[in-house]
């Protein structure tokens, strides 16, 4: 997809992501189904979606990225248009867990690379056992290319930083750089819940000790 020309030559998708427009998005997801039906699920599954993220000590649920055949046996009917485009949204039956979130924005950050989440980090040493440290475990990459990873890097910062950035009044004044994306999850009849996921610092940011930081260090995922 063309990140510099939206579909009707009306918005870029960098923007669409800085203003979460819903429209680009929507056909985006029409015209990825017209290519091919499969392109998006496969696509979202390259994010580790629709499948356990591999942490281990908890019970986690897989979710679910629905394709045409997984509705036409789940017996709902045959795959239309608009199951891309509420997919290209996250909303119709797609089904994503908040750590499966935190775990792509945590591969936005490092450059693309997926890894599988622990629940420890280290064991500091004490009674003459040396610290013990929990190796990072690659999973995969995902499916961007390094100039649109910084394309979408860059759409995350405006997030928090422009006026038109559905989360810069949030991030007003707040020293430590941030990038990120918010979204409405629908739970009808239900309110719907609002997410916020993102990673900082988001450039280089200074210590109070004077040491300059300059890879992000932490990926977050909130919901209300």
């Amino acid at each position: 997809y063309d990140w510099n020309r939206g579909g009707h030559g009306t918005v870029t998708m960098r923007r669409a992501i800085t203003v979460s427009c819903n429209s680009c998005f929507y056909d985006m997801g029409f015209n990825l189904n017209e290519y091919d039906p499969f392109f998006l699920p496969e696509t979202a599954r390259q994010y580790g979606l629709g499948q356990p993220t591999g942490v281990q000590g908890v019970g986690e649920n897989a979710g679910l990225i629905p394709d045409p055949d997984w509705k036409m046996a789940s017996g709902a009917g045959g795959w239309v248009a608009g199951d891309a485009v509420n997919m290209a949204i996250g909303q119709g039956d797609v089904q994503v867990t908040p750590l499966q979130m935190a775990r792509v924005f945590a591969a936005f950050a490092n450059g693309g690379t997926l890894v599988t989440p622990r629940l420890i980090d280290r064991i500091g040493s004490g009674g003459g056992t040396p610290e013990e440290t929990w190796p990072v475990e690659e999973s995969g990459q995902i499916p961007l290319s390094e100039a649109h990873l910084e394309a979408l890097r860059g759409a995350l910062r405006e997030v928090a930083t422009q006026s038109y950035g559905t989360a810069s009044h949030r991030f007003f004044g707040l020293p430590v750089p941030v990038a990120g994306k918010t979204g409405t999850a629908e739970a009808p009849p239900n309110d719907p819940h609002a997410w916020f996921a993102g990673y900082a610092p988001a450039e280089p940011y200074t210590l109070a000790d004077g040491t300059v930081v300059t890879e992000p260090q932490i990926a977050v995922l909130v919901m209300l």
